[in-house]
């Protein structure tokens, strides 16, 4: 009787490891929007945190303004075929209502992502115009900490 529970314990383990899930991949290193001059004026005293962030906001609602001028098309769908039910009755004449009922439409999307990429692709050209770019939280604090040594500026 112990061996039997050791066993069916040991199986149990052996189990639960197998239909253990892989590991996630680690995610993507998340990115902030700077513009150096803005940073650089913030840490010579300039401008406050305060005055970067709103002139940030300002700026990104004006390229969004832009994008959105950017007309975004439909999908093109096409339904399918209708079925006839005439001269049904019953189960098949149900089975016939249900298939014409089902909303199994055919899309194209193709139209929809090239508007909705030049949509991104406005915005992100706008904010470079206003001197704004992307870096990876690591190399933003590079960059403020060689900036802040270069300034002499302290924490």
């Amino acid at each position: 009787m112990k061996n039997l529970i050791s066993t069916l314990v040991l199986t149990l383990l052996l189990m639960s490891c197998a239909n253990t899930p892989p590991p996630r991949p680690p995610a993507p290193p998340s990115k902030v929007t700077v513009n150096f001059e803005h940073i650089d004026a913030e840490l010579k005293g300039e401008i406050t945190q305060e005055q970067r962030r709103a002139t940030f906001t300002r700026e990104r609602a004006e390229c969004a303004m832009e994008s959105n001028k950017v007309p975004i098309a439909s999908p093109s769908c096409s339904a399918p075929a209708k079925y006839s039910c005439q001269g049904l009755g019953g189960f098949n004449l149900g089975q016939c209502i249900a298939q014409n009922t089902q909303s199994n439409q055919n899309c194209d999307y193709t139209a929809f992502n090239a508007s909705k990429q030049a949509q991104f692709d406005v915005m992100k050209s706008c904010m470079i115009t206003k001197g704004y770019f992307e870096l990876t939280d690591d190399e933003y604090f590079e960059y403020v900490a060689a900036r802040k040594a270069e300034l002499g500026v302290g924490e």
